[in-house]
């Protein structure tokens, strides 16, 4: 059903994405919509899918799965929020080399849940969203935009990343008139959630990522209708910080249960000053000593303690010396001053 478009071979891959191709320090956000991983073989089958794509942290929407943690076959957690009856639930796939640094998970709301990670003082918000379809009411749609607009302003500090994604059932489409946090790649025509959704990322300053990137047809549409006639790109990936993105598109590869495709970014890390100190160079044996204060204070209280008279003797029998050093080596210091004039 998700089967690759036969206008591949007709382009090549040169003509899409980042030109830089160092992926050292990178590192991918995903996310879908599951529609289900009630049991847990859907949940290792998605387990799979997420350690094949390389991410290391995706965003899962209607888990339509019960409160709680579990450790999955490849090491990775799946940590689901309480959801009430008439939602699908929220949850994160968190890969295990990222769980040391795992803060938090927090449900803000219903529709809304965040995980928050701590990279040696560097701090990394991802906000999980599923937004109301076109046939909710715009009371509904409105109290979802203004919870998200209050739970990312809590989180915003000049110190934090933000990512926001997850399935918020709206098209953008593209216009220049958008630019910068809109591209001019985005696809169909923009719906009114469309609109919340740009409003959203003008008002709080985040770029849609989705927008930015030329892609090929296929590497676009993250929803396909029940028939297999209607395709479209409801899935979006935000972030505060557009200089950190290097990429974003559709990973290929879907689960069976879904009717949604797996939506990822890429981010270069920035822990530059972090690296810089593990490898400093440590100073070579005899060399100069660097100045301990507590150690200095240990000793002369300890010199005091033993033998205050003869202690007091010898500490003001060395200061003399050094100032009777000191003002030899400056007047010989003159004198060779004066017989060179």
């Amino acid at each position: 059903m998700f089967g690759r478009s036969t206008t591949d071979t007709e382009i090549t891959e040169a003509s899409y994405g980042p030109k830089n191709r160092r992926k050292g320090n990178d590192f991918h956000i995903g996310s879908l919509n599951v529609r289900s991983i009630s049991d847990q073989s859907k949940a290792e089958a998605f387990d799979l899918l997420a350690v094949n794509s390389g991410c290391k942290v995706i965003a899962l929407q209607e888990t339509k799965r019960k409160e709680g943690e579990w450790v999955l076959s490849s090491g990775a957690e799946l940590i689901c929020t309480r959801r009430e009856a008439r939602e699908g639930g929220l949850a994160f796939w968190i890969h295990k080399d990222w769980l040391d640094s795992l803060v938090e998970t927090k449900r803000e709301s219903d529709r809304i849940s965040t995980a928050s990670f701590d990279f040696h003082g560097s701090h990394l918000h991802v906000i999980n969203v599923y937004a109301p379809t076109s046939a909710a009411n715009e009371t509904q749609s409105d109290k979802f935009y203004k919870d998200l607009k209050k739970v990312y302003t809590r989180l915003s500090k000049w110190d934090s990343s933000i990512i926001i994604c997850g399935d918020f059932n709206a098209v953008v489409g593209c216009s220049s008139d958008d630019l910068p946090f809109v591209g001019g790649h985005g696809t169909g025509q923009r719906s009114d959630n469309g609109d919340r959704l740009v409003n959203f990322a003008f008002s709080s300053r985040v770029s849609i990522l989705n927008t930015i990137y030329p892609k090929r047809p296929n590497r676009k549409w993250t929803w396909i209708s029940p028939n297999g006639k209607t395709k479209n790109e409801i899935d979006f990936i935000l972030t505060n910080r557009r200089e950190i993105a290097v990429d974003c598109e559709v990973y290929c590869d879907y689960l069976n249960c879904s009717d949604h495709r797996l939506l990822r970014a890429r981010f270069r890390s920035t822990a530059k000053k972090e690296k810089s100190r593990k490898f400093a160079k440590a100073k070579r044996a005899g060399g100069e000593r660097s100045w301990d204060p507590v150690r200095f204070k240990n000793t002369i209280t300890e010199m005091l303690t033993e033998n205050p008279p003869t202690c007091y003797e010898e500490l003001t029998g060395v200061d003399k010396e050094r100032c009777q050093h000191s003002y030899a080596c400056n007047s010989s210091t003159q004198q060779d001053f004066r017989s060179n004039e």
